[in-house]
Parts: structure tokens; sequence; C-alpha cells
């Protein structure tokens, strides 16, 4: 991040900027990538997906990225449809620690999934999708202390045009 030839003592953590130096760099990093992933082929919407409650953080990393990468969920979110089911699928797949009694999942703050079982709120949640271009889907897998933050965007006919449009 530097050559030295300001002729600075080294950055530690101990030193006295260090904590502000890092929250400020979280934060670049953080509206970064939130920037690469909204500006990619073909997408319309930012999907953040907050893990919490893995058994640990293997578990929250494989469960959080099953679902980023999951075409059925990117789609469903492209086509504004709050289809938990396809999170819950993901999940199962995703080779974590899941017991399916105990998931709690939310879209925009609206509860569809508590302990396993659909909430019977998956209109209000579609209609959410339909007026936000930034997607959280919040899960709780209510096992351990284990937490990942992943973002992805959706998949769009767009981004099949522009990938389908050439040969490599």
């Amino acid at each position: 991040m530097a050559n030295g030839t300001a002729g600075n003592s080294p950055l530690t953590e101990k030193s006295p900027g260090y904590k502000k130096f890092r929250e400020t760099l979280f934060e670049l990093t953080d509206e970064f990538s939130r920037m690469i992933v909204s500006d990619g082929e073909g997408a319309t919407r930012l999907i953040i997906i907050r893990l919490r409650g893995a058994r640990n953080y293997p578990d929250a990393k494989k469960a959080a990225f099953s679902v980023a990468k999951s075409p059925l969920v990117k789609t469903a979110v492209y086509g504004r449809d709050a289809n938990w089911g396809r999170i819950m699928a993901a999940l199962g797949y995703s080779g974590a620690l899941i017991r399916e009694n105990s998931v709690d999942i939310s879209i925009n703050g609206i509860k569809l999934v508590r302990g396993g079982l659909g909430t019977g709120r998956d209109t209000d949640a579609s209609e959410a999708l339909r007026h936000n271009n930034e997607i959280t889907i919040d899960i709780n897998l209510n096992i351990g202390a284990g937490t990942e933050r992943v973002y992805t965007c959706d998949l769009t006919e767009e981004y099949l045009r522009i990938n389908a449009a050439y040969r490599t």
C-alpha cells in the first residue's frame, strides 16, 4: 500500500491510526465489492446473502456461497419471486450441516421461513423484490456461531444474450 518514500513508521495494530485505517479500508473494499457485483453482465439487482447460526465458519461459507451461486435463487430474484424453497434447496446441497426445522429466512426484512416452515408472506416479499434493486436474504441456521456475508447479482435474460452471442 506504500513504498516507504514518506519515511513514516509502519502501521501496526498498536499504531494510533490503525483502528480508523482498518475501518476505512473495510468500508472502501466493501463499497468496491458492491460496485463490481452490481456491474455484472446483465445484472439488475445486487443480492446480499447474510448467513448466521452455522456450526462454524467453514459451514457458513459453504451455505452462503451455495445460495449465492444458485442459478435458481438468482433467477427467482430476477423474476421477483420470493421462492424460499430454492434457498432451502441450495442450503440442502451446500455440504454444510443444516437442520431444516431450525432454518429462518427473511428477504428484505420480511420473514418467509421460521423454524423451517413457510410463514405465508411470500406475496409480501415478492412485492418487496419488485421495488428494490438491493435484495438482502437473511438466513439463520440456528445451530452455532458461524457467519458469512456474500454479494452476488441476479441472473437475467440479458446475461444469456451477452454470453450466447460470441464464441471463444
